[in-house]
Parts: C-alpha cells; sequence; structure tokens
C-alpha cells in the first residue's frame, strides 16, 4: 500500500492547525491571560508565511511545555 506523502504546505497547515485548537483548548481549560493568548495567535499568522522548518520551531513556543514533554517532542 502506498500512501501518498503530504507536501511541505500540507505539513505547515497541520502544524499551524494543531497549534491553533491547542491553544483554543488552553484558552478554555486553563487562567491564561487574553494578551497572551493573542500573542500567540499573531505568531500563528506570522508562520503561514514562514518555511516547515521554522515553523516547527516556532510551535514549541506556542504548545505548552507540558504537552511537548507529554509526548516527548
Amino acid at each position: 500500500m502506498s500512501e501518498d506523502i503530504p507536501s511541505e504546505e500540507e505539513l505547515k497547515a497541520i502544524i499551524i492547525d494543531s497549534a491553533e485548537a491547542v491553544i483554543s483548548l488552553e484558552e478554555k481549560l486553563v487562567n491564561v491571560t487574553y494578551d497572551n493568548i493573542n500573542k500567540k495567535r499573531q505568531i500563528l499568522n506570522m508562520m503561514r508565511e514562514l518555511p516547515l522548518e521554522t515553523c516547527i520551531k516556532y510551535v514549541k513556543d506556542i504548545i505548552p511545555k507540558e504537552v511537548l514533554e507529554e509526548f516527548k517532542l
């Protein structure tokens, strides 16, 4: 069985969509400031224009440390 390998743009979209989902959950579940959430969303918007490797580096700043540790990222 051969699976289609996602393009770099598709991978970026997955990363950004996943980070947006994490931000939305963080906003609902944790007592965070809206300023912090807005900054994270601004970073996400800028990430859309960056190369995939850079997106991967920046997403680690957006996703809470506990989540990264849980998945050993």
